[in-house]
């Protein structure tokens, strides 16, 4: 039985892309080469959206360039945020939005949401922000100047939220290179992003920060010379902050900041939207515990398994999780345990075949065999590929509205 068919919101992991970019139609983000499964879904009658929020913004940064390229208007990342963190409060307008009528009688009443990989704090912080808005911005905003997403009250919008390996608990793997490691690796991406930021490659890949003063916005990048990164060292420097989980999208997904910081401050779950972990494990047993990549994985994968399937950071240990199997099972990138329902959030784990679920509860979904890139359509046969997406377009539509349960 089919209640709805609500518009699906796909959303990109780190270094991820929209569909509005070149690169997404040199190579596709949900598909493989000249496979597109956003096109195959649109030809069975379902409408898939695939918005641009940024390769190294945080999910704070990305939910609020989400809402105004929703309903259109001019992007606001909150007063309070803006001067915490040194960035500029405003950001693109979009003259018009991609579901202007989102929330009004008929298909566009609610729409469903879809993160892979960062993809998992993406979904959480929607989810606050959308059902409980910000309780910092509404105290230092005056009532005419609040976004209406610091408001709050927005849970109806939302039928499903789901991650695809999402780093709903963080994954081991960020945790390796310690927080100044990975400063360094996103000071990589952001001097990158401040050489070519307002050259045509923007065009082809956009290194998405004019909050930070290092790149203009994309309509403005067409000019043929490098820039001095120098130049926009401050800006660097913000984006890199070791000490700044919360704007450094690669710290973000640290286990420690997830189980000491995020999780801890997530208010209940919607007792109306669903919930979904999906979850993969691409690992073979190893000695003990421990698991080690199997032959046929995406190469980048198969590398960060030899981390993720042994590793055991000092967060695990703190807390006497570093015998847990889970915690050595995964799709790579991603530990099996740090895919499953958040930390804290009602949380129960589906069987296979299981078609009756409840809102307001995270279910773990059955372990896929997939490596983190086979939800990119990697490793993967075409045609189950999309059958999968099919399914779960098919799942969401069969779900009466949570307060209709």
């Amino acid at each position: 039985m089919e209640y709805n068919n609500y518009p699906t919101v796909f959303m990109s992991g780190l270094g991820g892309w929209g569909e509005d970019q070149l690169q997404n139609k040199i190579m596709p983000y949900w598909g493989k080469g000249k496979n597109n499964v956003l096109k195959d879904l649109r030809g069975l009658g379902y409408e898939c959206l695939f918005p641009s929020l940024g390769p190294l913004n945080s999910s704070w940064d990305r939910v609020c360039i989400l809402w105004a390229w929703l309903f259109g208007g001019t992007v606001d990342f909150g007063k309070a945020h803006a001067e915490k963190y040194g960035i500029s409060r405003y950001g693109r307008t979009y003259e018009h939005g991609a579901l202007e009528d989102l929330g009004q009688p008929g298909p566009h009443q609610k729409a469903n949401f879809i993160g892979h990989s960062m993809g998992g704090p993406l979904i959480k912080t929607l989810s606050e922000l959308f059902v409980y808005g910000s309780e910092e911005e509404r105290a230092v905003t005056p009532e005419d100047e609040l976004s209406p997403l610091f408001k709050g009250g927005h849970g109806h919008l939302i039928h499903c939220l789901t991650t695809l390996s999402g780093t709903n608990n963080g994954t081991t793997l960020a945790d390796f290179p310690t927080n100044y490691g990975l400063s360094f690796l996103t000071g990589i991406f952001a001097v990158l992003g401040a050489v070519i930021g307002d050259t045509f490659m923007s065009n082809v890949y956009y290194i998405d920060l004019p909050q930070y003063g290092i790149t203009p916005e994309r309509e403005d990048a067409h000019r043929l010379h490098l820039r001095n990164p120098l130049k926009f060292k401050d800006g660097i420097k913000k984006v890199c902050d070791p000490h700044s989980g919360a704007q450094n999208c690669f710290i973000e997904m640290t286990v420690h900041e997830n189980l000491d910081v995020i999780n801890p401050s997530l208010h209940p779950a919607d007792q109306n939207i669903y919930y979904f972990a999906q979850r993969a494990s691409a690992m073979q047993p190893a000695k003990g515990i421990h698991t080690k990549p199997k032959k046929g994985m995406f190469a980048l994968t198969f590398i960060a398994g030899c981390v993720t399937g042994w590793y055991a950071p000092k967060a695990l240990k703190d807390r006497g999780l570093e015998n847990d199997p889970d915690w050595f099972k995964g799709d790579g990138f991603v530990n099996l345990k740090a895919q499953s329902a958040p930390t804290g959030q009602p949380s129960a784990d589906a069987v296979p075949g299981q078609t009756d679920f409840q809102p307001g509860i995270w279910y773990n979904m059955p372990v896929e065999d997939k490596d983190h890139m086979s939800w990119m359509g990697y490793r993967e046969r075409i045609q189950p590929y999309y059958d999968y997406f099919d399914n779960l377009m098919e799942t969401f539509a069969s779900l009466p509205d949570g307060e209709d349960r």
